[in-house]
């Protein structure tokens, strides 16, 4: 599809028209849509553009997919269907900000509108966009379906909630210990208690694990110049936002107690100082054995627990298995070398300087890289970056304009996660994003071209589809929002070495780079990223789960993220790890698997 021309109201189609009849044209199609869903054979040729996407979750299937293509569409829809999955009773929400409308987004036009809907096992809720093929003729260009709650199972929010506070009956262990988790949720940082409080609003027993002293320790303890490096607003936590009155890119510390308090507030169940030890699964059951140890003060304890589902949700843990390069001459260098993982402050670290500034370098330089420069930079030292290779780099203003804008006006944070999550990914990237690092780097010109007049290789969208966000879900890095590392490096308080070909060995004194320049240090910082989960899997959860998930991570061939929030291949392992906008979106969906397990609705994926 040609987005020129497939997304443009056609010569002669009245856009006052359009907007006065946008109802009408969506409750048209929406008729049109069901009586094809039960027609034989189901035919959707009429309904949809050639190129059209369907994003379906949880409602034709017990997974998430991205269907491309009206051939591929009509097959998906038609052999779900005929499986016994049903959609039925289509209409326009009533009450909702998004109600059909005519879109634009600069050259590109579409109707859209939210819609409510039944199938066998639950309430639905969709959002249709419609592309305008001919006068008064529209066809779907991109629809998505998503299950909101299962039937006799609704979420305990709103005015379905208990009427006065129960605490939660707590979870002990032991043979003898009639109070077991259904779930235990190996982590409880954003993820794990994002999932636990969405799991606690369907009736779901969740126990979080996590070896920190305090919830958000995750947080509290990393290096003293760490912020959100997304707006605020695009990071809520299910049930309960960031104050407003926050600071858009809120510091560490206050994420970290923002934590603490949505466990304590959520009455959310989390022992604290257990290390994860181990979970064997048992097919015949279905049934995991998860063992800990409890350590805090002089007493170490080991503890077993019973659950139906195990999830990984320890961002913190992935601090424990860094990428650590070797080089030839590291046990020569005669300064301090060490992991990103371990920064806390650069003063702290430095110490006392005397005439001569430590000389730092840092190794590495996306975000963490930036951060840590900055932070020795601002504490007196002399500070070089190693970059190997292209960053995009981009101001707050512009993530803010172009990146995560701000929910429309009116709109709840529901309905701002629900339109975001309505999209395909390769939609996002390849359209909505489309050109958006050169739109960035046009509005940071000033900045830019500061770091132009260094060694830093830039990234201003010369290369095709490539964009901040595409890094991040391919690289996790490669991006860098300026928070003032920029404007140290364009002053040359930062020095910026490029070396594509990265570094070539350690010195007693420094490093060599690959190109044969000689870099002295005292103090070697590796801001090398960590390692990704499924290369850590057998390290944390044993070699059969590591067996059975192989091949499940990354990006799938419909151009979604596998494995995370999705079934793994193994029954009753899950993994919830993302930022916090990815576990907004994720932990509901998550949840509702769990819940449809554990009501019969979907006995494949318990063992």
């Amino acid at each position: 599809m040609s987005s020129k021309t497939a997304l443009q109201l056609v010569e002669g189609e009245k856009k006052d028209d359009v907007i006065a009849n946008a109802k009408t044209i969506v409750t048209r199609w929406l008729a049109e849509f069901e009586k094809a869903l039960s027609s034989t054979p189901v035919g959707l040729d009429s309904l949809f553009l050639t190129d059209s996407w369907l994003k379906d979750s949880l409602v034709l299937s017990w997974d998430q997919h991205a269907v491309k293509g009206r051939h591929n569409i009509t097959e998906y829809v038609r052999r779900q269907t005929e499986s016994g999955r049903r959609l039925f009773n289509l209409k326009v929400t009533a009450k909702s900000h998004l109600q059909p409308n005519l879109r634009e987004m600069g050259p590109l036009v579409w109707l859209e509108s939210v819609f409510d809907f039944d199938t066998d096992v639950g309430r639905g809720r969709g959002l249709v966009r419609l592309a305008n093929t001919a006068v008064g003729e529209w066809k779907a260009w991109v629809v998505f379906l998503n299950l909101e709650e299962l039937n006799g199972h609704p979420r305990r929010i709103g005015l379905n909630r208990q009427p006065f506070h129960q605490k939660p009956e707590p979870i002990l262990d032991g043979p003898d210990d009639e109070v077991e988790p259904t779930v235990v949720i190996i982590g409880a940082g954003h993820c794990g208690l994002s999932l636990a409080a969405c799991l606690q609003t369907l009736g779901v027993r969740a126990l979080c694990i996590d070896r920190n002293k305090r919830v958000g320790d995750s947080w509290r303890n990393r290096y003293k110049s760490l912020k959100l490096h997304s707006p605020n607003w695009g990071d809520h936590l299910p049930y309960f936002d960031f104050p407003t009155n926050w600071p858009i890119f809120p510091d560490k510390d206050q994420i970290a107690d923002f934590l603490e308090a949505y466990a304590r507030i959520l009455d959310l169940q989390v022992w604290l100082e257990t290390e994860f030890e181990s979970a064997n699964y048992d097919d015949a059951s279905g049934r995991w054995t998860v063992k800990t140890v409890a350590s805090g003060g002089n007493r170490s304890e080991r503890r077993t627990l019973h659950a139906s589902h195990v999830v990984w949700a320890g961002n913190a843990l992935v601090l424990k298995h860094p990428n650590i390069p070797t080089w030839s001459g590291s046990d020569e260098f005669k300064g301090r070398l060490y992991h990103a993982s371990e920064h806390t402050d650069a003063a702290a670290m430095l110490g006392p300087q005397g005439k001569k500034k430590n000389r730092v370098v840092v190794i590495g330089a996306s975000t963490t890289a930036h951060d840590i420069a900055l932070d020795y930079a601002n504490a007196g030292a002399d500070v070089t970056m190693i970059q190997r290779g292209s960053i995009i780099v981009f101001s707050p203003s512009s993530v803010m304009k172009f990146g995560v804008q701000p929910p429309r006006t009116g709109y709840s944070t529901e309905d701002a996660v629900f339109e975001k999550r309505s999209f395909p990914l390769e939609v996002i990237l390849n359209t909505i994003l489309a050109g958006v690092t050169k739109i960035m780097a046009a509005n940071d010109a000033e900045i830019l071209a500061g770091l132009e007049k260094t060694e830093f290789f830039l990234e201003k969208g010369q290369t095709v589809g490539d964009s901040f966000l595409s890094r991040f879900l391919k690289r996790r890095g490669g991006f860098y929002i300026n928070h003032g590392a920029s404007e140290a490096i364009a002053d040359g308080r930062i020095r910026v070495l490029r070396s594509e070909k990265g570094i070539d060995r350690l010195t007693k004194d420094g490093l060599v780079l690959a190109d044969g320049r000689e870099v002295d240090a005292d103090i070697i910082v590796l801001a090398t990223s960590w390692k990704n989960f499924e290369d850590i899997v057998g390290d944390i959860m044993g070699e059969d789960v590591a067996r059975r998930t192989k091949g499940r991570f990354g990006v799938d061939k419909q151009g979604e993220l596998a494995g995370v929030y999705r079934p793994t291949g193994h029954p009753g392992f899950w993994v919830a790890s993302s930022n916090f906008g990815g576990s907004q979106m994720g932990a509901p969906v998550l949840a509702l698997q769990i819940k449809a397990i554990e009501e019969g609705l979907n006995p494949g994926l318990k063992g």
